[in-house]
């Protein structure tokens, strides 16, 4: 099983676990019910894997990158027994960016330049302490770009939006009524469509982008402020 499969496992059980998670596993000391807003910095990396047609040939090309990232998250928690239910909307910059030779005297570089997510989060109170799970939509502002590599000048462009999903884990700990630490792990799959590369003068056309995907994977630490759900107890499961 690779990793994605075992990550899609974790999720399916810790799903089904929350889901049959009974009154007296949930802490009855803390509430974590209310809307929430915070930051979160870490690491990412990425792979790319393409193929680019020039106007004559072919060319399969993958590249890797790493980096840091920091950026803002805000959502919403409703607790019921164990079991907390929430939406999270998140953004972060990244600054992925790898070159990579082609045939012809050419060279691509590709930038992947943010990462937003909108996701749902599944997890079961213990006491102060909160571990979920989460999936949803995931976006990425991509560039693909080449040049010729012996005097630099570029011959072709392209940037948009790409789209895909996202797998993740997490947990987090009440240090306050309103206050929320964490860490995180996200794994994202965007499936490029073809792309049309726009050429510059003098360069033959059509050149193309075509069977294009990107996997990110990123851990971050997080701190958010929670707003609501101060007073003891919760919700109960009819």
């Amino acid at each position: 099983m690779n990793a994605l499969g075992k990550l899609c496992a974790v999720v399916a059980l810790v799903g089904i676990a929350c889901a049959g998670g009974s009154s007296q596993a949930a802490a009855r000391d803390y509430n974590w019910t209310g809307l929430y807003l915070g930051g979160h910095v870490g690491g990412t990396s990425s792979d790319v894997n393409a193929a680019f047609f020039d106007g004559a040939t072919t060319q399969g090309f993958s590249q890797s990158a790493d980096g840091l990232t920091a950026g803002a998250h805000v959502g919403g928690l409703y607790q019921m027994n164990a079991l907390v239910l929430g939406v999270e909307v998140s953004w972060a910059a990244l600054d992925h960016k790898a070159t990579s030779a082609l045939l012809a005297n050419q060279s691509m570089t590709t930038h992947i330049d943010d990462l937003l997510m909108v996701t749902a989060r599944f997890g079961m109170a213990v006491d102060r302490w909160l571990p979920y799970v989460k999936a949803g939509y995931a976006s990425s502002d991509t560039s693909f770009g080449t040049v010729i590599t012996s005097t630099g000048v570029s011959s072709t462009q392209s940037s948009g939006r790409e789209h895909g999903y996202t797998l993740g884990l997490g947990a987090e700990y009440a240090l306050a009524s309103n206050i929320l630490l964490g860490i995180q792990y996200d794994y994202v799959r965007l499936n490029m469509e073809g792309r049309s590369q726009s050429v510059f003068p003098g360069f033959a056309t059509p050149q193309t982008i075509s069977d294009a995907s990107s996997d990110i994977h990123s851990v971050t630490a997080r701190m958010s402020f929670k707003f609501g759900g101060e007073r003891d107890g919760y919700a109960s499961m009819k």
